[in-house]
């Protein structure tokens, strides 16, 4: 999930560098992301993994099936991110000059990403 959205903000800086805010932005929510995903790796590895002197067989990870609290954390941060992708360059799209027509598209283009996000 982290390379694809880094790979969006990486996009997003190449587009928009000039822009400084955005410049920044895209670099802050890189590394926010690859913080907690990367933590959230660490804390399944350590979850999961059998306790001391316990045997690597099934029941040690039978409380890996259901991490409840740890899905709906990821997921309520996942759509947080999804959003931010999708607001992020719209105040510098929506400033363009462009034809109506032009503009109309770009508008639908963000309306398909929007059904994503949802």
């Amino acid at each position: 999930m982290w390379a694809t959205k880094a790979a969006i903000l990486a996009l997003y800086t190449r587009i928009f560098g000039s822009v400084r805010w955005m410049r920044l932005s895209s670099y802050l929510l890189i590394v926010l992301l690859f913080l907690f995903y990367g933590s959230n790796i660490a804390i399944a590895a350590i979850y999961c993994l059998p306790r001391n002197g316990a045997p690597w067989d099934a029941t040690a990870f039978a409380r890996c099936g259901s991490p409840v609290i740890s899905a709906i954390v990821i997921g309520v941060f996942a759509v947080i991110a999804d959003l931010a992708l999708f607001v992020l360059p719209l105040p510098i799209i929506f400033g363009l000059r462009l034809s109506p027509k032009k503009k109309m598209g770009i508008t639908l283009i963000f309306l398909v990403g929007f059904l994503y996000v949802l």
